[in-house]
């Protein structure tokens, strides 16, 4: 998960990320440290197939549905 490693080793900061797999979102839990089996659950889930991440529903979404628009995507 890239944005758990960054905050685990890139800052330096203990964060697990708990993925709720119905919205595609996740939850932050910070200064607990993930373990082997949160990352084997995670990548056992075939949700990474319809990740917004990998660009197939992004050209179908126009903004988060919790969020306003993006800075740049104004009009979009």
């Amino acid at each position: 998960m890239p944005t758990q490693k960054f905050f685990n080793e890139d800052m330096g900061v203990p964060m697990r990320m708990v993925p709720d797999y119905t919205t595609l979102s996740c939850k932050f839990q910070f200064g607990v440290a993930p373990t082997a089996e949160d990352e084997a659950e995670a990548r056992s889930v075939p949700c990474f197939a319809a990740c917004p991440a990998s660009g197939e529903l992004r050209a179908t979404l126009t903004q988060c549905h919790t969020m306003g628009p993006m800075a740049g995507e104004v009009g979009r």
